[in-house]
């Protein structure tokens, strides 16, 4: 395979990194405030919906953000690989919310 697809997974790994961070963080939160036990399971299905719902509506600007460092770093996979992701911002999405969801449960 091509460096710029790995470039590209390695780019949502982070991505859905950094929101099952957010997502633990808040837990830890919840713990700290010694708040109910209810709350954490609630939390993380209210999570996990919301980022699927608004994926679609997140992922262009997120796309636009990542084409310029991609193009600097890979200009033709950088370009091809912006140009794909925002051709079908739904099947990006559902993607991105699938890695999401796949980390999660791994990591939760």
């Amino acid at each position: 395979m091509k460096r710029g697809f790995y470039t590209i997974m390695a780019a949502q790994f982070f991505s859905s990194l950094a929101d099952n961070a957010l997502l633990i963080a808040a837990i830890a939160l919840l713990i700290e405030m010694h708040a109910p036990d209810w709350m954490k399971p609630l939390l993380k299905l209210f999570f996990t919906i919301s980022y699927v719902m608004l994926a679609p509506f997140v992922i262009l600007p997120l796309v636009r953000l990542m084409t310029v460092p991609l193009r600097r770093v890979m200009p033709a996979e950088g370009r091809l690989a912006a140009d794909a992701a925002q051709a079908n911002p739904g099947r990006t999405a559902a993607t991105a919310a699938t890695l999401l969801i796949a980390l999660s449960v791994v990591v939760v």
